[in-house]
């Protein structure tokens, strides 16, 4: 199973480039918004739910190399914006799918 931590892990503060594609991700983890040299965050084929798929697409085409520094950034503002109007997340970036515990 995979979860994420939901401490900051402080190695990644200065990561450039995320890759989290092809996983089971239905939450980002909140505190990407903290990745401030983040200038490639790939998502790409995971069940996201929160951010909702249109405030991702809102935030620009994560899939056009030229401006994706831009979305990323974009997303976090987003992000940022939404975690100060004081609701809570699960952090996990994970949540888990029992049909899927049981059948191991």
């Amino acid at each position: 199973m995979l979860y994420f931590c939901s401490a900051l892990p402080a190695d990644l503060l200065f990561a450039q480039i995320f890759s989290l594609s092809r996983n089971k991700i239905t939450k980002l983890p909140t505190y990407f918004t903290q990745f401030r040299q983040l200038e490639v965050l790939q998502v790409d084929r995971n069940p996201i739910d929160w951010p909702p798929p249109a405030a991702l697409e809102a935030c620009g085409d994560a899939q056009d190399v030229t401006n994706g520094k831009e979305w990323v950034h974009n997303l976090q503002a987003w992000m940022d914006t939404e975690l100060s109007k004081g609701k809570e997340f699960e952090d996990s970036g994970y949540s888990e799918q029992p049909d899927l515990i049981n059948e191991r």
